[in-house]
């Protein structure tokens, strides 16, 4: 679970498991988000209290209806900022673009974006290609993710909490009806991370 059943997800983890996070920010290309956490959470996407060898990451946000603010964080601060939508006009765009924001317009065809017209776009991405990407979405964009096979490696950090049934699940309906159909992961790490626990997997071919 990823948050109660009201919503409420700070904190569910532990400080050292948020230090983690930070250091991971810190040494990748990008960090993304789906809209719905970005609504939810209004996060800053940037890497604080660590060093920076490269500076702070792209912020990449997945917004397929524009619905996220000027105002959320993510828009402020130091580095670029990326949005993936699937609308190519109205003021919103426009504003986007008038605030320097990068704008990239991918449908699928279905009402959602594309993502792996996404990833392939920020790997082409001149002058300067995103290489390494941290997903911090909710169940929504992670669950598209794992459905289209986009997903190298999994940090599951663990908490020794128990939230119920009714909380937010991390991952929605993949349609598995067999265990055998199942997207499966390898063991690459087992870390205690102050009171919580890393689980690193690695996507089996």
């Amino acid at each position: 679970r990823i948050a109660a059943a009201g919503g409420a997800s700070q904190w569910i983890t532990g400080a050292r498991a948020r230090e983690e996070v930070h250091a991971m920010r810190a040494h990748l290309d990008a960090v993304m988000v789906g809209s719905g956490t970005a609504l939810a959470d209004d996060p800053r996407l940037t890497a604080r209290d660590v060093a920076l060898p490269g500076g702070q990451p792209v912020r990449v946000l997945v917004d397929g209806e524009l619905r996220v603010p000027n105002t959320a964080a993510l828009f402020t601060g130091d580095g670029d900022v990326i949005v993936a939508t699937r609308q190519s006009a109205g003021t919103r765009y426009e504003a986007l673009q008038g605030a320097g924001v990068e704008v990239l317009t991918l449908d699928n065809g279905e009402g959602h974006v594309d993502l792996e017209g996404l990833i392939e776009a920020l790997g082409t991405r001149e002058p300067n290609p995103i290489t390494s990407l941290l997903v911090e979405g909710g169940g929504g964009l992670s669950t598209a993710l794992i459905e289209a096979d986009l997903v190298d490696r999994l940090h599951l950090f663990v908490a020794p909490t128990l939230m119920g049934g009714d909380g937010l699940a991390a991952l929605g309906s993949l349609g598995v009806t067999h265990p055998d159909e199942a997207p499966r992961f390898e063991l690459l790490q087992l870390n205690t991370v102050g009171e919580d626990l890393e689980i690193v997997l690695t996507r089996r071919r």
